[in-house]
């Protein structure tokens, strides 16, 4: 007699896990980005317009940024520049067709992937992965300074 096991599966009602702000002015790029990175149980809030990702950034208590270079108004440079003079700690990952970035914006954001790259997408997850590891693993300020108020 054949029995039939039934199997359970845990349906999430949308992803719960770390919050990535995605900027682009390329929206094509930021619905896939959005769809794969929900798939990867991230939770994706969509930016096209760069001057506005810092107060969505801010607002959202993003755990890391996707950010394009190459847009109108502000590059991804501007972009980086002001999220890492307010939120020095938060991880971004520059995602860009531009294959001339200047070394210092390189230097101020956490990883670069090319949109060019085969698994482009995939590799963006691979990274955010990683970054998110490592902050992880760094202690916390309060918890490097043993013995010492913080104000």
């Amino acid at each position: 007699m054949l029995s039939l096991k039934k199997t359970t599966r845990n349906v999430s009602r949308g992803p719960t896990g770390p919050t990535v702000v995605s900027v682009d002015d390329n929206e094509f790029v930021l619905e896939i980005l959005d769809w794969y990175l929900e798939s990867q149980g991230y939770k994706v809030v969509k930016c096209s317009n760069p001057s506005l990702a810092i107060e969505i950034i801010e607002k959202e208590r993003a755990d890391a940024v996707t950010l394009d270079f190459e847009m109108p108004l502000m590059d991804g440079a501007a972009v980086a520049v002001a999220i890492k003079s307010k939120i020095p700690q938060l991880p971004i990952i520059m995602f860009s067709g531009s294959t001339e970035i200047p070394q210092q914006t390189l230097d101020l954001v956490d990883r670069f992937v090319s949109k060019d790259a085969v698994n482009g997408f995939g590799a963006v997850g691979d990274a955010l992965d990683s970054v998110l590891a490592e902050r992880k693993k760094r202690p916390s300020v309060r918890h490097a300074v043993v013995g010492q108020k913080i104000a």
